[in-house]
C-alpha cells in the first residue's frame, strides 16, 4: 500500500514538474501552435540564418555595439530579408523561440504608419498582443528584459487592436496590464471599471497604476477616493493621486491640493499638487505666485510647466512673471522635466514652444542662453532618435 501511495505520488509530481518544465515552449496567453525552424522553412539556407538569430539569445534593438558583432546582425538581417517575402517573414511569428519571435516584430513588423498593412496582418499580430513570453533585449549597451507583448505595442497602432487590448485586459495574464495601459491612452470605456479595484490593493505599485489610469479615463465617482489616497504614506501614491486630481476639476479639490503644496515633506508631491492645482476652476493665482516665488527652483520649475500646460493667457502671464525675472534658470530641469521623458506630449510641445515665443521677447542673455541650450538640446536628442532609425531603415532596405 504505501509502495503504491509513493509511486502516485512520484507520477503526480513528475506530471506537475513536466508542466513547469513545458511552459516555456508555448506560452499560456499565446494560442495557436507553435513551430520550430524546420517545420516553417524547408530552404537549408534560410533555416540556418533563422537558428543563428534563435542562437545570438537576446534581440538586438539597434545598430550600435560591439562593431563586429552588429556587423554580422545586420548582414543576417538583411539575407534572411532578401530570402522571404513579408508573409514569409510575418509566418516567423509562430516560431516557438521567443527570441525568434522578438526579431521579427521588432525589424519586420508593418510599421505604425502603415495602418492597411497591419490591418492585412492582424491574425498574425492579434495572438502576440497575449503572448506573455519574456525575452532579453539590448540597445546600444543596455540590456531589458520585456515581454513579447510589450514589444508588439511598441510597433503597431493601437487604436487598430481595440478589440483585441479589451479581451487581454480582462484576462488574468502577464500582457494584462499593458493592455490596460494603452486602452486608457485611447480612452477606452472599459478602463474605469478594471482599474478601481486596483486602488484597493495592498500592493502600492498597483495603487499607483490604477491611479494613473483613472487620471486618464476620470470618472466622478472615483475622486473620493482618489484624494484618500493623498494621505498614503507611501510617496509614489501620493505623488500619483496628487497628479491625478488635475482630471477631476472642482472645488472640494482646491484645499487638499493646497495643503499637499505646503505641507507635504516630498517635493515630488508638492510639485504635482502644484501642477493639479493650477487647473482647479477657481484656483487662486496670487496665492500660486507667492507660493512660486518662495518655492525652491525644481518646484518653481515644475509649476511654470504646469501652468503652460493649463494654457489659458492668465496662467501664461504668470509663467512670464516667474519666469523671466530671474538671473538663474536651470535648462537641465527643463529637459528633464518636460523633454526627452515626454518627447511629442502635448505638455512638451506646449512647453517647448512656449520657451520659442519667450525666447523671442525682451529678455537676460543668461535667460536667452539658457532657453538656446534647453532647446538645443532637445533637437539633439530628437535627432539621434531619427538618424538611427534612418540608418537602420537605410541598411536594411538599400537597393
Amino acid at each position: 500500500m504505501r509502495a503504491s501511495v509513493a509511486l502516485w505520488w512520484m507520477g503526480l509530481l513528475l506530471l506537475l514538474t513536466g508542466r513547469v518544465l513545458a511552459q516555456p515552449s508555448q506560452p499560456a496567453g499565446l494560442p495557436g501552435s507553435l513551430a520550430s525552424t524546420s517545420q516553417l522553412v524547408s530552404d537549408p539556407k534560410l533555416a540556418a540564418w533563422i537558428d543563428a538569430l534563435l542562437a545570438r539569445g537576446t534581440v538586438d534593438l539597434s545598430r550600435f555595439g560591439p562593431e563586429n558583432d552588429q556587423d554580422r546582425l545586420l548582414r543576417l538581417l538583411s539575407q534572411i530579408e532578401a530570402a522571404t517575402t513579408p508573409a514569409q517573414r510575418l509566418a516567423l511569428l509562430r516560431h516557438k523561440s521567443p527570441t525568434v519571435r522578438g526579431y521579427v516584430i521588432h525589424y519586420w513588423l508593418p510599421p505604425a504608419k502603415n495602418q492597411q498593412e497591419q490591418r492585412d496582418a492582424l491574425p498574425q499580430i492579434e495572438p502576440l498582443l497575449m503572448d506573455d513570453s519574456e525575452i532579453s533585449t539590448r540597445i546600444d549597451c543596455r540590456s531589458k528584459t520585456v515581454r513579447i507583448c510589450d514589444l508588439v505595442l511598441q510597433k503597431v497602432q493601437p487604436s487598430l487592436f481595440q478589440n483585441k487590448l479589451a479581451q487581454v485586459a480582462q484576462r488574468e495574464s502577464g500582457c494584462q496590464l499593458s493592455a490596460l495601459r494603452v486602452l486608457a491612452v485611447l480612452g477606452h470605456s472599459l478602463v474605469p471599471s478594471l482599474a478601481a479595484p486596483l486602488l484597493d490593493r495592498s500592493d502600492n505599485a498597483l495603487q499607483v497604476l490604477g491611479l494613473e489610469l483613472l487620471g486618464r479615463v476620470p470618472r466622478p465617482e472615483h475622486a473620493a477616493r482618489v484624494r484618500a489616497l493623498t494621505s498614503s504614506s507611501d510617496v509614489k501614491v501620493r505623488a500619483r493621486a496628487a497628479s491625478a486630481l488635475h482630471a477631476w476639476p472642482q472645488p472640494e479639490n482646491e484645499a487638499l491640493l493646497r495643503r499637499l503644496m505646503e505641507q507635504d515633506p516630498s517635493a515630488l508631491v508638492r510639485a504635482l499638487a502644484a501642477q493639479s492645482y493650477v487647473q482647479q476652476p477657481t484656483r487662486d493665482l496670487a496665492w500660486i505666485e507667492q507660493w512660486g516665488r518662495r518655492s525652491k527652483p525644481s518646484i518653481r520649475h515644475a509649476l511654470e510647466l504646469g501652468l503652460v500646460y493649463d494654457g489659458r493667457s492668465d496662467a501664461l502671464a504668470l509663467v512670464r512673471s516667474l519666469l523671466i525675472p530671474r538671473n538663474s534658470v536651470s535648462s537641465d530641469f527643463w529637459f528633464d522635466a518636460a523633454g526627452y521623458g515626454y518627447t511629442g506630449s502635448h505638455a512638451s510641445d506646449q512647453f517647448f514652444k512656449f520657451l520659442l515665443d519667450v525666447r523671442k521677447e525682451a529678455i537676460s542673455k543668461e535667460l536667452a542662453d539658457k532657453i538656446d541650450q534647453c532647446l538645443k538640446t532637445r533637437e539633439e536628442k530628437l535627432n539621434d532618435i531619427s538618424t538611427r532609425l534612418q540608418e537602420l531603415d537605410f541598411f536594411l532596405n538599400k537597393p
